[in-house]
């Protein structure tokens, strides 16, 4: 009994003790999370900030709903577009870690893995992903309200559409899932007609938005409408036609989708870094990530959550393959995407009730998932103090597979980052 007691309260240290490593490097890391999202908006930064201002001035284009909102808000009111980025950000970022923070702590599951960069703490809070999560979590409760179901569906639909409009990135995000999760659910959408009705919008959306690319032209009429309003902006230097790396998320637009996927491809797989090429660093990565976070919900969970272990992995899994092209051809921003990929993973996972997601998914991929895993059991056997050492360590980089760049965020380092700063100080 004595000997039941000792470890009991040796385990109550070791968790105290973590949980002041995570608090003091959550703080570092949010102030590096102010900063730049402070020097983003200050400096326009041409790829955060503008993401928000692409609009409709040049035609219909992707990615505009969100920017020709605020820029007709901007143009009736005088207000500072900046200011509304800022303030829109802010509230989805702390909405989003308040949420999550929340439905882990109902799930019994250590915060520990919520700041790490392989999930929420992305440098580039001044971008449209904190909204992207913030959706999704509204897309989910929604669905497993109590309202009717016509209203259910119009809700989720007004909300996906209205996102892949303003960036048609959440559909990998949200859409194969949802469709899954419209189709496969027959309990909450018994009629067969609302459940094919539910996915048509949505698909449609992506269909318009992939044909209204957008072109040199589109993006030029973009950046010089925004000459009235926002002040000191320079709209007197169209994007260069001479090369095809326009600059910024406005000038990308004019990017021709064969050079984006080779120039994203090779970023990928076949950049190196430390001398180690992409098409190495990246697998390796990814079933790194599979390992920990599949123990560390095993081992740093509530019984009844690591009891449903398996049902994580099925969407785990089911998420990577979604976001397979954003990590191979369509983004090199691995940070992000891997935020997409953990955000939305946990969220599926959480809020979703467990009826719903044992019949989301057909028996023969319940079959190939298990394979999977008793296979990397094998080959990888887990272990507690492995996973918990990862903690410490698992890290993703800005963009690419710079290894240097993704070691600097872990908290290893940002301790080290810690102790050099006061050193200064001194």
């Amino acid at each position: 009994m004595r000997t039941n007691s000792l470890f009991s309260s040796k385990k109550s240290h070791i968790t105290t003790a973590i949980n002041v490593i995570m608090i003091v490097f959550s703080m570092k890391t949010l102030y590096d999370i102010i900063k730049n999202g402070y020097y983003a908006i200050k400096n326009n930064n041409i790829w955060s900030l503008h993401e928000f201002y692409i609009n409709y001035q040049g035609g219909f284009i992707r990615r505009g709903l969100f920017g020709e909102i605020i820029y007709q808000f901007c143009l009736l009111t005088g207000a500072n577009p900046q200011f509304i980025v800022g303030i829109i950000c802010i509230f989805c970022f702390i909405f989003v870690i308040y949420t999550f923070f929340i439905i882990f702590k109902k799930n019994g599951i250590k915060w520990w893995i919520l700041p790490l960069s392989i999930f929420l703490a992305s440098l580039d809070v001044v971008r449209k992903d904190f909204i992207f999560i913030t959706n999704l979590i509204l897309i989910l409760y929604t669905y497993r309200s109590s309202i009717p179901i016509w209203l259910k569906v119009l809700i989720i639909n007004i909300i996906v559409i209205f996102t892949i409009l303003s960036h048609e990135a959440f559909f990998f995000v949200c859409v194969p899932f949802l469709t899954l999760l419209f189709l496969r659910d027959k309990k909450t959408i018994p009629s067969f007609t609302l459940r094919v009705a539910a996915c048509l919008p949505i698909w449609f959306a992506m269909f318009v938005v992939s044909r209204h690319h957008g072109d040199l032209a589109s993006a030029n009429v973009i950046q010089q409408s925004w000459a009235n309003i926002i002040p000191n902006w320079d709209s007197n230097l169209p994007f260069d036609d001479s090369t095809n790396n326009y600059a910024g998320s406005i000038g990308a637009l004019a990017w021709t989708t064969e050079y984006a996927a080779k120039l994203h491809f090779s970023i990928n797989f076949l950049y190196t870094s430390l001398r180690i090429p992409g098409y190495i660093i990246r697998p390796i990565a990814i079933i790194l990530l599979f390992y920990f976070t599949l123990n560390y919900i095993k081992y740093f969970s509530s019984n009844n959550t690591h009891n449903r272990t398996h049902l994580f992995f099925n969407i785990f899994l089911f998420q990577f393959l979604s976001l397979l092209p954003m990590f191979t051809i369509l983004s090199c921003d691995t940070r992000r995407i891997c935020f997409y990929w953990f955000s939305s993973s946990f969220a599926f996972y959480l809020i979703l009730s467990e009826d719903i997601l044992i019949r989301l998914f057909h028996y023969w991929y319940h079959t190939f998932t298990l394979k999977i895993q008793t296979l990397g059991c094998k080959l990888l056997p887990s272990n507690k103090t492995i996973t918990l050492f990862l903690v410490f360590l698992v890290c993703a980089p800005y963009s690419g597979n710079n290894i240097v760049n993704a070691i600097t965020s872990n908290v290893i380092m940002q301790y080290v980052r810690i102790i050099i700063d006061f050193l200064n100080i001194l």
